[in-house]
C-alpha cells in the first residue's frame, strides 16, 4: 500500500472502484490488519483524534494532527475536502475550539447525531433543551444537565 501510494498515485486515482474493492478486501486479511496495526500503533498512539477511515474502514485516521490522513491505508485529504465526504456533509458552521470552517454532520441514529471538526476533531451537539450548540456528544448541554440534577 504505501509503495502504491509513494510511486502509482496517478494510476491509482485513475483506478477508482477496482481499488475500493481492493481496501474493502483487505480489512478481512485479519493477519494483514494486525500485521499493518503493529506497525503503526506509535503514530496512532499520539494522535489527537482517531476516526473511522471511509476508505478502508479502521479506526486510523488521524484528525488534528496536520491534514487529516490514514497511515493504515495511505489516505489524506485536506480538512475542507474530509468535511466534504463525512457525514451529512458540511455544515456552514464554525467550530468552538479552532473557529475552523470545516464542520461536518454525523448523524449515529435517526434521533442524534453530532457536528464535527475535520480540522481539529471536536464533536459538537445543540441541546435539546434550549438549543445551545456547545462542546461533546450528549443531547443536553451541561447547564441543562446541571438543572435537571
Amino acid at each position: 500500500m504505501e509503495f502504491s501510494n509513494a510511486n502509482m498515485a496517478d494510476q491509482i486515482t485513475s483506478l477508482g472502484k477496482p481499488l475500493e474493492r481492493i481496501h474493502k478486501h483487505l480489512r478481512d486479511f485479519t493477519e494483514f490488519v494486525e500485521s499493518r496495526m503493529t506497525e503503526i500503533k506509535p503514530e496512532l498512539e499520539g494522535a489527537p483524534d482517531l476516526i473511522e477511515c471511509h476508505v478502508c474502514w479502521q479506526n486510523t485516521l488521524i484528525i488534528g494532527d496536520g491534514d487529516p490522513h490514514c497511515p493504515f491505508c495511505g489516505f489524506t485529504a485536506t480538512p475542507e475536502q474530509l468535511a466534504n465526504t463525512l457525514g451529512e456533509g458540511p455544515l456552514d458552521e464554525e467550530c468552538l475550539n479552532c473557529g475552523a470552517e470545516t464542520m461536518c454532520f454525523i448523524l449515529y441514529n435517526n434521533d442524534f447525531g453530532v457536528g464535527y471538526c475535520t480540522t481539529c476533531g471536536t464533536s459538537h451537539s445543540t441541546c435539546q433543551d434550549c438549543g445551545t450548540r456547545f462542546i461533546g456528544k450528549s443531547e443536553s448541554c451541561p447547564d441543562c444537565e446541571r438543572r435537571r440534577r
